[in-house]
């Protein structure tokens, strides 16, 4: 069969190093990173991973593609020894039938998430060990699948292996690994069928009750324990495992996972290629349509608490989904060269993850809300099963945290792609880039302050030769752009792409000069939010905050409010009442909440309908009633909020 190809190829991992506003995010999640091991005793020496009597399950290995990603982009020393320490321990506990791991279980979860941070080790390093150790691991779970049970989130992410087995496949020029990933799919929730009808149109407490839910979720959580424990624990049959599978409670809940359907994203485009399947892509795009459409959010992220629930702002989003959304956001955009997953990928990234973590990083919310007007433990969803509810913490740290030091560095090594010979900026941030193209080595530094400010310059620092390549730019929605080449114009549009070709000489300098209104966007469930371009607004909340839990700096924090937060800007055509824009210093924090970016100042009316009750929900009237008064309000990017308002009723001028 032919393998289908990529339409767009990454430049190689560790070509892309973070500059600007976005080093000095990735150096204070270093921070974040450097406490962890010593907060979680999971990702610490005690670790069965590393040969001790602890954790044996799948945060280590998660944690290991975190440091990974870190260390492509920021380059710290420190940081290579620490990640290849890590690295070395999983490749060493291979024995010779190919397993590898802790051995106190088979479960292939963890293996899992191993497999893909060997993936990216070998995209950083070229350490053919790692094939090697990927071929071995393949042929022993070819031969031995169908005695291991999977169930749960072990069958729902089967087909994370996929990258693994495409990478081997493409080294060894054999499509005999094709074999493992049909039998992978095989055994997998058939994420194919799904996505082809999807069902869960509503949250889903609509398709099963609390109590089973929580019955059936109870005896998972059972099983992980047993199985990261180091007392003895007959683990079911592969038969027994299947059946249990299969049961209706436990095919819902694991289909509507939000990590779960997050990584499933990706799978229908990757298996596509390894099977010479192109039309597998209209399989994702579907998906990405129907979350969006019922359960999406103003955020581009669909609402997950843990599980989906439907398009209120008022639930909850797991940071831990939206790390592994944006993962795969990233796969289909190389995949595809599809310009609104750029989109889509930027609204992410500049909002949805800076707001899970505190300004200086100290502090993860694994879960938060579009619209939250407060934190804290009392806060339960309807699947939640977070300790620390909606706060803040920077002590009880888990899944959220391993994510949040992989997303930004994450969306850094997909700052620039290859057409053939053609380069492609298809989103943006400030970042230096070291490739080769035509023969010859090339620098280019992306200074900006995008997407806080409107001017994007990319300047040739050092080049050998004079190549001339077609360099093509995005034009991000919601904005319009015009191209420079040393100050001479070029082009311009309101939509897709810009380009330029151009024999490149050092210190050239190649501009986009962007125009970005501020804009009224209409969300699935029929509310507005503001934008101006990636950069979603929320209005400037002034929290009370109170550690709880602890002392500073290890504590969890309660936030409340004792201010006004029901009212919604006014608007005509989709066009915002706009009085001033005030930008402010980008200093050692881009999502500074004390001083943020900018600030819009809007006129607004208040809502005099929108209530809330004691544990902080406050859904928006669906027949609003405004006051007469116009008052102006502040607008801060979401990503420099900690309580906040994103989504509010449509209130025309009058």
């Amino acid at each position: 069969m032919a393998k289908e190809k990529r339409q767009l190829t990454r430049v190689p991992l560790g070509a892309i190093k973070a500059d600007g506003w976005l080093k000095k995010e990735l150096v204070q999640l270093r921070e974040l990173q450097r406490n962890l091991p010593k907060a979680m005793e999971e990702l610490s020496l005690k670790s069965a991973w590393f040969g001790g009597q602890g954790d044996a399950w799948d945060l280590p290995p998660k944690y290991l593609a975190s440091l990974i990603t870190l260390y492509s982009v920021l380059g710290d020393e420190t940081l290579e020894t620490e990640t290849m320490r890590f690295a070395s321990a999983i490749l060493r506990s291979q024995n010779e039938d190919g397993n590898f791991g802790p051995m106190r279980h088979n479960d292939l979860l963890p293996r899992i998430e191993a497999v893909k941070a060997i993936v990216l080790y070998f995209e950083l390093t070229g350490d053919k060990d790692a094939i090697v150790f990927l071929k071995k691991y393949f042929k022993f779970q070819f031969n031995e699948l169908d005695k291991i049970p999977c169930w749960y989130k072990t069958r729902a992410r089967l087909l994370d292996e996929l990258g693994g087995i495409e990478l081997v496949s493409d080294e060894t020029a054999s499509s005999v690994f094709c074999d493992l990933a049909e039998k992978l799919k095989y055994r997998s929730v058939d994420w194919f069928k799904l996505f082809n009808n999807f069902i869960y149109k509503k949250s889903t407490e609509n398709y099963v009750s609390r109590s089973s839910a929580r019955r059936a979720l109870a005896t998972v959580l059972r099983y992980e324990k047993r199985m990261n424990s180091n007392k003895r624990f007959r683990q079911p049959d592969p038969k027994t495992a299947q059946k249990r599978a299969e049961k209706r409670v436990n095919t819902i809940l694991s289909e509507t996972d939000g990590t779960n359907m997050a990584k499933a994203l990706k799978y229908p485009l990757i298996y596509g290629r390894l099977m010479g399947d192109d039309l597998l892509k209209e399989c994702t795009t579907k998906q990405i349509q129907n979350l969006l459409k019922f359960h999406g959010t103003a955020l581009g992220m669909f609402s997950c608490d843990d599980n989906l629930a439907g398009t209120n702002p008022m639930r909850a989003i797991k940071l831990d989904s939206v790390v592994e959304y944006l993962e795969s956001l990233t796969e289909i955009l190389t995949s595809t060269g599809d310009l609104a997953i750029a989109d889509l990928i930027e609204l992410v990234a500049f909002n949805a993850v800076p707001a899970g973590v505190t300004e200086t990083a100290s502090g993860v919310q694994e879960i938060g809300q579009v619209n939250q007007i407060k934190s804290s433990r009392t806060k339960e969803f309807f699947f939640a099963r977070h300790k620390n509810g909606n706060k803040y913490s920077s002590k009880n740290f888990s899944y959220g945290a391993v994510a949040a030091i992989r997303a930004l560095p994450l969306f850094a090594t997909n700052l620039c792609h290859k057409n053939g010979d053609d380069l492609c900026f298809l989103t943006y941030a400030p970042c230096t880039i070291d490739l080769d193209v035509l023969g010859e080595k090339l620098k280019i530094r992306e200074i900006t302050d995008y997407p806080f400010r409107n001017k994007i310059d990319f300047k040739v620092e050092e080049v050998t030769g004079a190549p001339e390549l077609v360099l093509n730019f995005r034009v991000p929605h919601y904005t319009s752009a015009k191209l420079f080449v040393n100050e001479v114009f070029i082009s311009e549009g309101k939509s897709g792409m810009l380009s330029v070709k151009h024999k490149l000489k050092k210190d050239d300098i190649v501009s986009i000069k962007l125009e970005i209104p501020l804009t009224e966007v209409t969300n699935p469930d029929g509310s507005v939010s503001l934008r101006k371009g990636s950069i979603l607004l929320a209005s400037k909340l002034n929290p009370i905050i109170e550690a709880t839990d602890g002392t500073l700096p290890k504590c969890n924090f309660k936030m409340y409010l004792d201010t006004v937060w029901q009212y919604a800007p006014l608007a005509f055509h989709k066009i915002v009442e706009q009085e001033e824009v005030k930008a402010n210093e980008i200093d050692s924090h881009a999502f500074n909440v004390a001083a943020p970016p900018f600030e819009v100042y809007v006129r607004c009316k208040n809502v005099l309908n929108w209530k809330c009750d004691e544990q902080g929900y406050g859904n928006i009237p669906k027949r609003p009633k405004f006051s007469e008064e116009t008052p102006l309000r502040v607008f801060v990017p979401y990503g420099a909020t900690y309580l906040r308002i994103a989504q509010f009723p449509p209130c025309n001028k009058i």
